[in-house]
Order: C-alpha cells, then structure tokens, then sequence
C-alpha cells in the first residue's frame, strides 16, 4: 500500500481488494475510489467534491477483464470503456453494451473510463446503464464481510446514489448472453460528446413469433436509471405489432419522472421518449430476425 499526503486529502494506493474495503470502512463517506477519473476529477477540479481520501485502485491485480460467463460476459471493475469497444467478446455477446459505449465521449476518456465507475457515478443519464438494466445483469459487490451479487436493478437509489455499504466497492459485472435476442440502443444528445439528454434500451426473445422476454430501460427520465417491467408486460405472450410497440412506448414514457435542464425540457423528455422507445423496439424486432447484424 502507498500513502501520500497531497493538498486537501489523502491519495491511498491500495495493492489488493482486501485493503481498498478496509480503506473504504475506514474513512466511509469521506473516501472515494479513483479508477478512470473522468467523472471524479472534474468534480474534485470544480470544488463541488472534496473527499479526504482518494483511494486508487489501478494497481489492484485482476480486476481488469473481460471473461465468458455462463454464455454471457463478466466484466471486472477495471475495465476500460475502450477495452469494452475492441472486445470481440462483447461484441458478440453484449453488443448492445458495445453500441452504447461507442457512444460515449471520445476515444482518449474511453481509454480511461470504467463501465463501474460510470455505473458508481449513479448519474440518471449514464449510457451504460440502460443497456444492462435491459440485459437482467448482475452487479457483484465486496466488502468488509464479503461479497453478495444484486441484479442492477436494485442498485440505484437516487443521483449519484447506490446501495453500496460502508466498505463496499463494485467488483464485477456479469450480463447474460443477448445471441439470440433482438437488441437496440439509442442516445439523444446535444452533440456526440454530450451527456445524454435521453436514452433508452432495449432487449426482445421470441419464440415462434410470441414475445417472450422483454427488457426496457430508460436513462434521462428519472432520478436514477428506470426500468419499465410495466411497459415489458405489454409486449410478453404477445405477437407484436406496432400498436402494440405504441402502447408499450406510451406507458414506459407515463412512468418517466424527466427534470427540466441545460439539456432539455422535461415535455420534450417525455415525448422523445415515446419516440425513441418505438424506435428501439422496432429496431430489436428487426434485429432478432437477423435482417441486420
């Protein structure tokens, strides 16, 4: 472990995951994790975050992959947005995760970024949120007194809020093999670099022309990112039409809590909602067929 004492905080090296929770109990709300720092260093810049310990974690061994799981993929804490876009894997596996992250920013902060610390960061609007709320994944947390997996779900409490306890860091992301479902992702945005103003995801199954699995997830629209099981449940046992996409974008977007910002207007959220949320779906519908790859 390194321990350095900078100006405002302590800047903690830790060598393995055992001494970052125990950092993490130690100093509890007045720590934070760095990985990539994107998010965090801006802040930290910007005086709107002054933690009294910064706890790094690059030099932590064996976060940094991205492994098949069970068909699917497991994805450690470490890993890069710009390992996520050159993974054969993901692409093959999780490519609606793969369409997100190339939308995300530019190259050089895809390079450092992590897929945890965009989800840690809890902003309602994070890109990859959406596509893994729609893909059921599972979140794996550590700490003092071990480690429980929670799907993600679950994970969100509110901006920039999680419910992660005192000590516990994100150590892996596990999402289930989409081969054979119809996928779709889509951002809205100022310009390609923004935050999103809206984006949704979505994951369809069939089974001889029925629905059979549905998932929708919108960022953007609420407090934390937002799963719609409501709007899922109008597409199941179903064979799908576009009325019946239609009334499933319209009660996804009913669901939405969308603020008025910089970015946008909370009626303009709902409505852009609708309409990409149909978009989506019909690109999903299209995609599972294999009528595009």
């Amino acid at each position: 472990m390194t321990t350095r004492v900078l100006r405002g905080f302590e800047y903690l090296e830790p060598n393995s995951v055992e001494e970052a929770t125990a950092m993490l109990e130690q100093y509890g709300d007045d720590a934070r994790l760095l990985a990539g720092g994107t998010d965090l260093l801006v802040l930290m810049k910007r005086r709107e975050l002054i933690p009294k310990a910064v706890i790094a974690t690059k030099k932590i061994p064996g976060l940094r992959y991205i492994d098949v799981n069970h068909g699917g993929v497991r994805i450690g804490a470490l890993t890069t947005l710009r390992d996520i876009e050159k993974s054969s894997m993901v692409a093959e596996k999780c490519p609606i995760l793969l369409e997100a992250v190339m939308t995300m920013a530019s190259v050089q902060i895809r390079a450092r970024a992590t897929v945890a610390g965009n989800i840690c960061n809890a902003s309602p609007s994070a890109d990859t949120a959406p596509p893994l709320l729609a893909s059921d994944s599972l979140i794996k947390l550590i700490g003092p007194k071990g480690e429980r997996e929670i799907p993600l779900d679950s994970f969100f409490i509110g901006p920039g809020k999680t419910v992660l306890k005192r000590g516990e860091l994100v150590a892996e992301i596990n999402i289930p093999s989409l081969s054979r479902s119809g996928w779709a992702f889509i951002k809205s945005g100022r310009t390609s670099f923004d935050l999103a103003k809206l984006n949704v995801a979505v994951v369809l199954s069939f089974n001889e022309g029925s629905c059979v699995n549905a998932g929708i997830a919108i960022g953007g629209a609420a407090s934390t990112p937002l799963r719609v099981p409501e709007a899922e449940k109008e597409l199941i046992n179903k064979r799908l039409d576009k009325k019946i996409l239609a009334n499933a974008a319209e009660i996804a977007a009913g669901k939405t809590s969308p603020i008025t910002d910089i970015r946008s207007t909370s009626g303009y959220r709902r409505e852009l909602a609708k309409v990409l949320l149909r978009r989506a779906l019909e690109l999903a519908i299209i995609r599972e067929r294999g009528a595009v790859s």
